[in-house]
Order: C-alpha cells, then structure tokens, then sequence
C-alpha cells in the first residue's frame, strides 16, 4: 500500500470515527432534553397539584364534596344550602379542564395528573355530569373545540358511581 492508499484510508476512517463520535453526541443531546422535557412535565402537574390545594380550591371542594356523595349537586336548592357559588362550581370544572389541556398539549405527565385528580373526577363526573351537560348545552351555539366539563370526564376513568339527578326535577 503506497502512501496515497493509506492517507484516503486513514482519512475514510477518521471521518467514519468522527460522524460515530457527532452521532453519539447528538443522541446523548437529544436524551438529556427528552430527560429534561419528561421532568418539566411532572414540574408543571405538581404546579397544578400546589393549585389544586389552595385555600379557594380546598373550600370549594369542601362544599361540592358533600353535594357529589350524597348525589344531590343537580338539586339547586342542595347547592344553594352549602353556599357553593356559580362561580366556585364553574372555577373547579374548568380546573379539570385546564389538567386535560395541559396533558393532551403535553406540558403535563398524563399518568401522575391521572394519579392526583383522577379519584376526584371518578367522584365528582356521576354527580356533577347533569349540571355540566346543560351547560354545555347552552355553550352549543359557541362551537368550541372541547366542551366545557371535557376535563373532568376525560379524567373519570372509572367513575365511583351511577348519579340519580335524573329522579332530581331541575
């Protein structure tokens, strides 16, 4: 092998050696950000989970819990005696909503938010469902691309219970 062969040689084998050594590089590149991208989601779900407990949220709940475990949220008059507002009932459904937003737009980790509010939305989706159905039904004509209430049911995967608000006159 004269020197020209080895030269084109050597220099066919350095820059195989260098494309393997760049490939690597950008393989470890991309695990690190895929790593850092999986432990901002969970950051971003125990943001929602800090939100979930504060104190407007814990009171709110403290007023719809009674409501879903006796299955009387559909009877007004039920809400009113608690002094659940129409603002509190609409600001804890839309939290739900904003969990499902934050997991289908993949800012949040799906299995740990299913984790933490998934026991609350399998209890409150029977008994609330009538209430935020006729919501939606009034929100129609607005043709949103997801329904109001649309987190709370996605995150109900097995719902405690069948609600009885349909024996409940509205």
């Amino acid at each position: 092998m004269n020197i020209k062969q080895f030269s084109t040689v050597a220099v066919m084998w350095l820059g195989l050696i260098a494309a393997i050594a760049g490939g690597y590089g950008t393989l470890q590149t991309y695990r690190a950000q895929v790593d850092k991208e999986i432990d901002e989601r969970k950051l971003q779900t125990f943001r929602l989970i800090e939100r979930f407990g504060t104190k407007d949220m814990s009171e709110t709940r403290e007023r719809i819990l009674p409501l879903v475990t006796t299955d009387t949220f559909c009877d007004p008059a039920a809400r009113a005696k608690t002094g659940l507002t129409v603002s509190q009932m609409f600001a804890f459904v839309e939290f739900f909503d904003l969990v499902q937003t934050c997991i289908d737009a993949r800012l949040c980790d799906g299995e740990l938010a299913y984790e933490s509010f998934g026991p609350y939305a399998n209890w409150h989706w029977p008994g609330m469902q009538r209430v935020i159905e006729q919501t939606r039904a009034a929100e129609r004509a607005m043709d949103l691309k997801k329904p109001y209430g649309h987190g709370l049911q996605a995150l109900a995967r097995k719902p405690g219970y069948a609600s009885k608000c349909d024996s409940v006159r509205q």
